[in-house]
């Protein structure tokens, strides 16, 4: 989170609007204090946290926060790219073609 808003800064610096962070978490969150900073709105596989003093919005996907969008198909694409990094190798998803893309995109 710190590098995510070192780079956000600098962007401010460079361009004079703050932007749009998308945290993709591999590996979950490190406990439950952090993660309950992080609300989410019914329906949606986008957690949000409050940052604006470094982003417009700061949003963060976990395997869990996927979790009701992955049975999904077509996937949703922000869905589908989160899905390819934390679980990639075990992907299910395979033939999604979202996800195929994002092999074959890859894979050049």
């Amino acid at each position: 989170m710190e590098k995510s808003i070192i780079h956000s800064l600098s962007l401010y610096d460079e361009y004079q609007t703050l932007p749009i962070l998308l945290i993709i978490s591999i590996e979950g969150y490190l406990n439950e204090e952090i993660k309950s900073k992080f609300r989410s709105n019914e329906g949606s596989f986008l957690m949000e946290a409050n940052c604006q003093f470094c982003a417009n919005r700061c949003c963060v996907m976990s395997s869990e926060s996927i979790l009701g969008s992955i049975d999904e198909y077509p996937l949703d694409k922000l869905v589908a790219l989160a899905y390819c990094f934390i679980d990639a190798e075990n992907s299910s998803h395979r033939d999604d073609p979202t996800i195929k893309s994002f092999f074959d995109l890859i894979n050049e």
